[in-house]
């Protein structure tokens, strides 16, 4: 119950954020042609757990990247990727988080999507100078819900939730 609020108040307040510079008419245009295409690619530089025993945890093992403000972890330049186009959705982001049913270890603990199918919903009530979607996913018996904000000037949050594990919230800039 708790996760479910958490992560319910985390959401309702990264989609009552607005953007605060000013964004050219050319940016708003590459927005609408990305969402309307769809194509785009998202390059996380940070990702944020959303359940606090994974927070605990991250700030006791300090990961690669490190840590900051206890539940951020920055992301190395290590080929992490949404990349979404017309035909096919290809993943690849690193997870740090608690995982509900075993599956895949050792290995990759990644969400990992490779060439999959998708399905596309363009949010409703968007705001000037950024576009809300989500996209419907699944790889190796896993499903996964992707809400992804895309702003004017290039940056990009996401949050990402699984029938396998905890949810997870990427930021980081898209093209």
């Amino acid at each position: 119950m708790r996760t479910t609020l958490l992560l319910a108040t985390i959401v309702v307040s990264m989609f009552s954020c607005s953007t605060q510079k000013k964004f050219t008419e050319q940016q708003s245009i590459a927005l609408e042609t990305a969402v309307s295409t769809p194509r785009f690619v998202i390059t996380p530089q940070w990702a944020e757990p959303l359940d606090q025993t994974s927070v605990q945890v991250l700030s006791a093992l300090q990961p690669a990247g490190g840590i900051v403000n206890g539940n951020r972890v920055q992301i190395e330049s290590g080929g992490h990727y949404i990349n979404v186009s017309s035909e096919e959705i290809s993943v690849n982001l690193p997870y740090f988080g608690t995982r509900q049913i075993s599956g895949g270890l050792p290995g990759n603990t990644g969400i990992v999507v490779e060439h999959g199918t998708y399905t596309f919903k363009d949010g409703t009530g968007n705001k000037d100078g950024q576009r809300n979607i989500q996209l419907q996913t699944s790889s190796n018996g896993e499903s996964y819900t992707i809400a992804i904000r895309l702003f004017s000037l290039g940056k990009a949050t996401v949050v990402v939730n699984s029938s396998q594990r905890q949810s997870i919230r990427y930021v980081g800039t898209w093209k």
